[in-house]
C-alpha cells in the first residue's frame, strides 16, 4: 500500500480534529510513535502562526466552502524541530457517513535549508 512508504506522509483527520490514521512517514517525519499520534488533536503539532489559519480552512471545507487543497504546514516534531511541508487536503466520507481530511503532504525541509529559507 503507498501509504505504508516511509517516504509517503499521510494523515486521516476526523471531525474534531483528531488523527484516525498516521503514515509511517509521518510518524518518522515527526518524530510521534503510531500508538500516541491516533487520537491526538493534529492541532498540537501545528505552529503558532499557522494553527488558527488552518483550522479555519478546516472548518470552512467541511461547511463545502472553497478553501484552498494545496499549502504549506509547518508540522512540530517531538523534539521541537520544525518540519516544512507541501500539503494536499482532499475531504472524504468514512465508513459511518462522517467527514474526513486526508492529508497528504511531501517534507520540504531539507529543500528548504539548502536553499537557506529557514531561520533555524
Amino acid at each position: 500500500m503507498i501509504v505504508e512508504n516511509p517516504l509517503s506522509i499521510v494523515a486521516v483527520i476526523d471531525e474534531n480534529y483528531e488523527v484516525t490514521f498516521a503514515s509511517p512517514g509521518l510518524c518518522d517525519t515527526i518524530g510521534y510513535p503510531y500508538r500516541e499520534l491516533i487520537g491526538m488533536d493534529f492541532r498540537k503539532v501545528l505552529t503558532d502562526e499557522q494553527r488558527e489559519m488552518i483550522a479555519d480552512r478546516y472548518i470552512r471545507r467541511r461547511r463545502g466552502e472553497n478553501t484552498p487543497h494545496q499549502y504549506g504546514i509547518d508540522l512540530i516534531a517531538k523534539n521541537g524541530e520544525i518540519r516544512s511541508t507541501i500539503a494536499n487536503i482532499s475531504l472524504a466520507t468514512g465508513p459511518n457517513g462522517e467527514k474526513q481530511s486526508i492529508v497528504n503532504m511531501v517534507d520540504i525541509t531539507d529543500r528548504k535549508e539548502i536553499n537557506g529559507e529557514t531561520n533555524q
